[in-house]
């Protein structure tokens, strides 16, 4: 459901809201270990396109748990 309307927020220009709603699912899919979620999350929220939507510090700690070939294919 957040990953929905994370991608209407995107298509619709990123705002503070989605800020948080992208930082909710990195810690989510974090906890869970869950690459493919994290991905899919990140895909939804426009990370792939700008690493502004997750920040250096959230790029870096998707790194720390999932490994150089998980956030590589953001």
């Amino acid at each position: 459901m957040l990953v929905a309307w994370s991608q209407g927020k995107v298509e619709n220009g990123a705002d503070a809201e989605l800020a948080s709603v992208t930082q909710l699912l990195q810690r989510c899919s974090e906890q869970w270990l869950d690459a493919d979620r994290f991905l899919a999350a990140m895909l939804a929220c426009g990370a792939h396109k700008s690493v502004d939507v997750l920040g250096v510090d959230g790029v870096a700690e998707a790194y720390a748990v999932f490994g150089w070939s998980v956030v590589r294919t953001m």
